[in-house]
């Protein structure tokens, strides 16, 4: 989460959704739920979750989503200002480091120059001079002059030798630590582009959900549109319907009243045939017991006869 400032914190941000010119297109899941709708007995049910959809929509897409998403918007271009700087920064540098090339190369390109002529000059020094025939000694005097200023040569040569040299050590050292921090703002400047794609991707994404929730509120109120069309044609059924309910009720409960009377009349049908049941179920034993008993007495008859 990144900071934000305080005066742009306390702004109070609105977020106006205009859906004018919107095309919605409609997927397998949308004409299911169409061909539902035309019930309209199952969309009366289907109207309260419609209405807390929209206000679970409304919920999500607060002033305060809407702040971060702000936020994140200037983060995006301050890095952006950062990254422009850096390159201006690296341009300078690169210039900065050609002026140095030039005149490290003019340098050394002195530096030999100087040392020929040093070298030159001790030549000179160091060879015999030619023989000259008749010398005098004005010829002498004047040669010890040039030897004392070549020698006072030799010493500018030198000290204008230790110059160079050191100009050209101050001047490598000086390159080699831009060439360190030409590589520390490479480095920072691949971590902010690598920051800046990754801001960038956050910011695509909250766009993309952004409008899927736009889509979304617009198809909820499609939907909700037509709910209320269906409860308008279900209000005015069950008020043209009304009238009639009052003579439907005493007719249900006169039917239901004869059916438990009835229901009682059979009842006490069946006990009737169950209690005559019984009985012609007891003289059927009476009745088998009885003519059990006559062929027994007719046994005992027969067999007292013969004595």
């Amino acid at each position: 989460m990144f900071a934000v400032d305080p005066e742009y914190a306390e702004d109070d941000i609105e977020l106006h959704l205009a859906f004018d010119g919107a095309i919605v297109e409609e997927s397998d899941a949308d004409v299911d739920v169409q061909e539902r709708a035309q019930s309209p007995y199952e969309l009366v049910a289907d109207a309260q979750s419609v209405s807390a959809a929209i206000s679970h929509l409304k919920s999500i897409v607060t002033p305060t989503a809407l702040q971060h998403l702000e936020a994140l918007l200037d983060h995006i271009a301050q890095l952006e200002d950062a990254n422009a700087a850096l390159q201006r920064q690296k341009t300078t540098q690169d210039a900065e480091m050609r002026s140095l090339r030039q005149l490290y190369h003019g340098s050394v390109q002195e530096n030999e120059a100087l040392a020929l002529q040093l070298e030159q000059a001790t030549t000179k020094k160091s060879s015999p001079p030619a023989p000259v025939a008749h010398s005098s000694l004005q010829e002498l005097m004047e040669m010890d002059m040039k030897v004392h200023q070549m020698t006072k040569d030799k010493d500018k040569l030198a000290a204008e030798n230790e110059r160079v040299t050191a100009l050209c050590a101050k001047f490598q050292q000086e390159v080699m630590w831009k060439t360190l921090d030409l590589s520390d703002n490479e480095r920072s400047l691949q971590r902010l582009e690598w920051a800046l794609a990754a801001e960038k991707t956050k910011s695509q994404d909250k766009e993309q959900e952004v409008a899927d929730m736009r889509s979304k509120a617009l198809a909820l109120e499609e939907h909700n549109a037509t709910l209320l069309k269906h409860k308008k044609v279900l209000v005015t059924e069950v008020k043209a319907l009304q009238k009639y309910s009052h003579v439907n009720i005493t007719a249900l409960v006169q039917d239901a009243a004869e059916a438990r009377m009835m229901q009682k009349s059979l009842a006490d049908k069946l006990a009737e045939a169950q209690a005559e049941r019984d009985a012609l179920k007891e003289s059927l034993n009476a009745l088998s017991i009885s003519s059990l008993d006559a062929p027994a007495c007719c046994l005992s008859s027969d067999a007292a006869l013969p004595s």
